[in-house]
């Protein structure tokens, strides 16, 4: 049986006081798999973007806990939870989020320097070379095209070799094509670097490649 590398406990996330309180997450209970690919669906507003942010520890529950090694981390600090999401998980976004005034190299190398890490020349060359920027790395965001940016947030996310990576509808603005292309990226580096990968998307195509995949609707499980 593959270990579960992060388990989400009873998670709870409520927006807003009295009327206006709304349940994004409604006790969801999840078990995440080392070295799988998981699918996480659903329609929008359902809570599965929310989900996915609670698993980063990019937001906090109402109430509820997510292990990762069978270790809580929102029982932590707020220095060990920037610490968990620096080291622990790679996170990719559907817009790209590069900054503007760096070049590609320099985006990719950020969270390294932001956690005040050394960059190792040879694995930015390494990743540079499998998503395809070698001949780009002096270029800036702007003069890049949407798969190439995304290709670029690929390689940031990866840079601290984390062991979880989670992308929300990381082909959302992008052509079939290029769509493929980020997919088939992450499906072999996943593999190759021996990562968990978890994809919020609505597209059944890319849920269909999964090792498996949960349907998320008003807030909790409905399949998987």
């Amino acid at each position: 049986m593959p270990k579960v590398i992060l388990k989400a406990k009873n998670l709870v996330k409520k927006y807003g006081r009295n009327e206006t309180t709304v349940t994004a997450l409604d006790g969801i209970n999840l078990d995440v798999y080392e070295g799988e690919f998981l699918a996480i669906t659903g329609a929008s507003g359902s809570g599965k973007s929310t989900l996915l942010h609670m698993l980063g520890a990019m937001d906090k529950p109402t109430s509820g806990e997510v292990l990762f090694d069978d270790r809580p981390i929102f029982s932590g600090s707020d220095k060990e939870l920037s610490i968990y999401r620096r080291r622990n998980v790679g996170v990719i976004f559907q817009f790209y989020n590069l900054l503007p005034i760096l070049t590609v190299e320099e985006n990719i190398c950020l969270p390294m320097t932001l956690d005040g890490q050394k960059v190792e020349k040879e694995w930015i060359e390494q990743l540079l070379k499998v998503v395809g920027l070698q001949q780009r790395r002096n270029h800036y965001p702007a003069q890049l095209s949407g798969g190439q940016q995304q290709r670029a947030a690929i390689a940031r996310s990866l840079v601290h070799r984390p062991r979880v990576i989670l992308a929300d509808e990381p082909t959302g603005n992008l052509d079939l094509a290029n769509s493929r292309e980020i997919i088939d990226l992450l499906k072999s580096m996943s593999y190759k670097y021996n990562q968990t990968l978890v994809i919020v998307t609505h597209d059944p195509n890319i849920a269909s490649q999964a090792d498996r995949s949960i349907v998320i609707s008003d807030g909790r499980i409905k399949e998987g």
